[in-house]
């Protein structure tokens, strides 16, 4: 899986090297604006009464799902392309942002310039 590239990157022209995370907008610049906005990630487990329906209803945009886990095995992946049907018993992994976010500080072209200079895993890989 790969985050989704930032706009501006020269990465948005070359094919994808693997299954998108989450959705095709969902970059780096993307998750580091929701943490720094407030949000967190959080564990939700699901039941009989609390369905994920129930989960979308409650957190509505603020809600991104990222991973699906059952005890404690990774069962699922949100992606652009996967289709998963979260159930009882299982716990979705996801960033919440709050809906009243402060102002995120990431500057788009900043971090595409810190990406630029230390590559793909970072400085010193």
């Amino acid at each position: 899986y790969q985050l989704a590239p930032s706009r501006g990157s020269d990465l948005g022209t070359t094919r994808p090297r693997a299954r998108l995370l989450v959705s095709p907008t969902f970059s780096f610049v993307t998750a580091s604006q929701g943490m720094l906005s407030g949000g967190s990630f959080r564990n939700t487990p699901l039941t009989d009464e609390f369905t994920f329906r129930d989960y979308l209803a409650t957190h509505g945009d603020q809600a991104t799902p990222i991973f699906l886990v059952e005890g404690r095995r990774l069962v699922g992946v949100f992606s652009a392309d996967s289709s998963l049907s979260p159930s009882a018993g299982q716990t979705v992994v996801s960033l919440i942002t709050p809906s009243t976010p402060e102002p995120p500080t990431v500057d788009e072209e900043e971090m595409n310039e810190v990406m630029d200079k230390t590559g793909p895993r970072g400085a010193g890989t």
